[in-house]
């Protein structure tokens, strides 16, 4: 399989799991602290993705690298992983955190991951 046999599975399938979430182009772009060009030029193939972009993509979009770059995760699975449905309360914070700017959002996701590390060793 040659690169552009990936580049365009890959693009195929980021623009489905964006869009099976429910997401803009623009609210992940803000999410990942890149432009919407940027993110549009991932979408569509135009600009091709570094690892560590993938998997920031991956945990935003609830799917696995794999899902991202259109292989299975498993021979016999070829649909992105499943997750539980987000409860109403999961989706108000995420609203929320999402209308946080930048360096707020930092900020919790420090103090969410002190005191998950808290709650580990307690």
């Amino acid at each position: 399989m040659g690169k552009q046999d990936k580049t365009e599975r890959g693009k195929t399938q980021l623009a489905r799991l964006r869009k099976a979430r429910g997401l803009t182009q623009t609210e992940i772009a803000y999410d990942l602290g890149v432009s919407k060009a940027t993110y549009s030029s991932w979408e569509s193939g135009r600009i091709e993705l570094g690892a560590g972009r993938i998997t920031a993509l991956a945990e935003r979009l609830c799917c696995t690298p794999n899902d991202i770059l259109g292989f299975a995760s498993t021979p016999e699975h070829d649909e992105p992983a499943r997750y539980e449905p987000l409860t109403e309360e999961e989706l108000h914070a995420i609203k929320l955190f999402r209308s946080c700017p930048p360096n707020i959002r930092h900020s919790i996701l420090d103090i969410m991951q002190t005191t998950v590390k808290g709650w580990r060793i307690g």
